[in-house]
């Protein structure tokens, strides 16, 4: 895994890449890109990490994910008839990550918590808490 600058110095990176080219881009699992191009004014059509809010990942064995890099299921659509909307609705996992005041630790009070919402997948991986802080994240929280 890249260290907390490297991945930063990347994301700048593909910043400036954005500056320079007509090239739309975006950046898959890489939320905080969100903030830098915020930061840039660089527009508003970046978005952080949309798992279980605009999309979601279901298994091969029917467990509906927020994304492939974090193994929770939400519920599994074969187990409950193929109804994917109750699943999408009403699972508690699934609401607690759009919920982003549920957020613990930095980005629970991060001002670019709408846009970026740093990778529940990360959080979960590193600090056993998928509403943990993203621990990759190298942004200064206002306080």
């Amino acid at each position: 895994m890249l260290e907390r600058e490297e991945y930063e110095a990347v994301l700048h990176k593909l910043a400036d890449m954005r500056e320079r080219t007509a090239i739309e881009i975006r950046v898959t699992c890489g939320p905080q890109f969100a903030r830098i191009v915020s930061k840039r004014s660089q527009g508003t059509n970046v978005k952080g990490c949309l798992g279980g809010r605009e999309f979601c990942f279901i298994s091969y064995k029917g467990d509906v994910q927020i994304c492939g890099f974090l193994d929770i299921s939400a519920g599994n659509i074969v187990e409950n008839g193929f109804d994917f909307a109750q699943i999408w609705t009403g699972s508690q996992f699934l609401n607690a990550i759009r919920n982003r005041g549920e957020f613990a630790g930095k980005c629970g009070s991060c001002e670019y918590i709408d846009s970026c919402g740093g990778c529940r997948a990360r959080a979960y991986a590193v600090m056993g808490d998928f509403l943990a802080s993203d621990t990759i994240c190298d942004h200064k929280v206002n306080t």
